[in-house]
């Protein structure tokens, strides 16, 4: 069972992350990761198409979205965002100051089995 709070995902999802970034700067992509919060590797979820990021010109904020599927191959367990790049439309790569306390569960599908909840039988 998960924590509370805690968003939980199983195979077959999509795991979306909205990141709303106040700045001067035009940026012209992103980059996420998520790292299991029980080991080191991480699962990337990267963004890199300037399409995608929405940027309001006169409060000087851009936002990103990051989409990533879980699949049966995506390892069970909690992630957590370590890391959060930025890039100008100058080409450079910058760091926000502070990171997003966002964190996610993979849980196993369940193993319970379906019931058919109504059905009907039609003369065609």
């Amino acid at each position: 069972m998960s924590e509370p709070g805690i968003p939980t995902f199983r195979a077959g999802d999509r795991v979306v992350l909205a990141v709303e970034i106040e700045s001067a700067v035009n940026l012209a992509g992103a980059e996420a990761k998520f790292a299991r919060t029980d080991e080191e590797s991480g699962r990337r979820l990267v963004h890199t198409h300037p399409g995608t990021l929405s940027y309001d010109r006169e409060l000087q904020l851009t936002t990103v979205q990051f989409v990533t599927s879980i699949n049966n191959e995506t390892p069970l367990g909690e992630y957590k965002l370590t890391l959060l790049v930025l890039t100008t439309a100058g080409g450079s790569q910058v760091v926000p100051d502070d990171l997003p306390e966002a964190r996610f569960r993979v849980e196993a599908e369940p193993t319970d089995r379906p019931k058919v909840r109504a059905w009907g039988l039609d003369k065609g």
